[in-house]
């Protein structure tokens, strides 16, 4: 059964419960192609904390769950790592966030794919893609890039551009056993 986004969270709520550590900038690459470079970078150690196994995520993090298709929060909670499914949602729930901020969906009606590659993508009902993005995740962190606006007089289908991001630690640093970010 779907939910109405207002039931779950609103959008403006969603950014804020996210605890999204920064939105690092916002720029126009082309004077004559208004391009947005949208960049969202995610804690996830930081969110849903009573959550200490992945099934515990369907009533801590229940809220976020309902905003997400019956496929994407079956995905989710097929994680055995309890960090691993937190990434997950996070990253489902960033990819809606983009699409329906920057190309004026209402929450429900986004729909997200991935191309041959298994990039994930959204199209409009003409085809295009107003807004491209690529995700990454690694040890409770969750980077998303995005580019909007790139082809403003071909309808705004930015479908040509390549954007990619990841997150690569070079060595990786346990969590401390009460489960907090170690100190650095």
């Amino acid at each position: 059964m779907a939910r109405r986004l207002s039931d779950a969270y609103s959008t403006e709520s969603f950014s804020r419960r996210l605890k999204t550590l920064r939105y690092l900038r916002s720029a126009t690459i082309m004077a004559s192609s208004p391009v947005e470079i949208i960049q969202y970078l995610v804690d996830t150690r930081e969110l849903w904390v009573a959550a200490t196994r992945t099934s515990d995520l369907e009533t801590e993090a229940s809220r976020a769950l309902a905003l997400l298709t019956p496929d994407e929060r079956a995905r989710v909670l097929k994680y055995y790592f309890i960090a691993d499914a937190k990434m997950a949602l996070a990253s489902h729930l960033l990819k809606h966030w983009v699409v329906s901020k920057y190309c004026g969906v209402p929450w429900w009606e986004t729909k997200l794919s991935a191309d041959k590659n298994g990039k994930p993508i959204s199209k409009d009902s003409a085809g295009r893609q107003p807004v491209v993005f690529n995700v990454s995740h690694q040890a409770g962190l969750v980077a998303l890039v995005a580019a909007h606006g790139y082809d403003a007089t071909n309808g705004g289908d930015s479908s040509k551009v390549n954007i990619g991001v990841d997150i690569v630690l070079l060595t990786c640093m346990p969590m401390s056993s009460d489960g907090q970010k170690p100190r650095i």
